[in-house]
């Protein structure tokens, strides 16, 4: 049995903040994973 996603609105009443800042904090976290995934695997041929 699997888990049912949490919304944002499920993780900003949980953190006591907006859905849009949720939404806001995961925009951004995403992006410095993917600039961080992208410098550490630049060279390799994958």
């Amino acid at each position: 049995m699997t888990e049912e996603p949490l919304t944002l609105h499920d993780i900003g009443e949980r953190l006591g903040v907006s859905r849009e800042r949720v939404r806001q904090l995961e925009r951004r976290v995403l992006n410095r994973f993917t600039e961080r995934f992208q410098r550490e695997f630049k060279g390799l041929d994958l």
